[in-house]
């Protein structure tokens, strides 16, 4: 259980700094995470970065930024590294966990883990998600056996290209085509 914002979306854009604090505040001190899609990923990436670790330290609540990027030409090689000297900061005050939060970040573990170091766990969500649905599987008795599955993968546009991002993810190739299906149907 948690709570997620989206501080990008209305009405949570309309919330300043402060009255998020006090929104969040019966979170305060609790082990419940906080989950946000941040107000900028774009030049303001950093302000958004720093206002959500003024929440997190201010309410001493566990923290998850989804999606942390800086999008836009301008930002590219300027706003990571000063967002990276912020989460080594919240490190060395005690940050002990980072979650990645998107599909794409565990291709970027050995780098975050590289940046953040050796005492930070890094919990890769997908992952811990596959081992819930086996577990959940194993108890009901719908496992397969192993080596008996096969992936069937499926995708709405362009099942090429889908099929070369597979075989990068999945680092082996795929036992069957990649379906192209029409969503429309469903």
């Amino acid at each position: 259980m948690g709570v997620s914002l989206g501080l990008g979306y209305a009405p949570e854009c309309f919330y300043t700094t402060r009255e998020l604090i006090e929104a969040l505040r019966p979170l305060s001190g609790g082990d419940v995470p906080v989950t946000v899609h941040m107000r900028q990923e774009g030049a303001g990436v950093v302000d958004s970065v720093r206002e959500m670790l003024t929440v997190a330290r201010t309410l001493r609540i566990p923290l998850q930024i989804s999606h942390l990027k800086a999008m836009g030409r301008d930002s590219w090689g300027k706003k990571i590294p000063q967002v990276l000297e912020l989460l080594e900061e919240a490190r060395q005050e005690g940050l002990d966990v980072l979650i990645l939060g998107c599909t794409h970040y565990p291709l970027l573990t050995d780098i975050i883990r590289e940046i953040m170091g050796p005492e930070v766990s890094l919990v890769n969500a997908g992952a811990e998600s596959v081992h819930t649905l086996r577990d959940a599987l194993a108890r009901r008795q719908l496992l397969a056996p192993e080596g008996t599955g096969q992936a069937l993968l499926c995708t709405s546009d362009r099942p090429e290209g889908f099929g070369q991002m597979a075989r990068r993810f999945l680092q082996e190739e795929p036992t069957a085509p990649v379906r192209l299906v029409d969503i429309e149907r469903y």
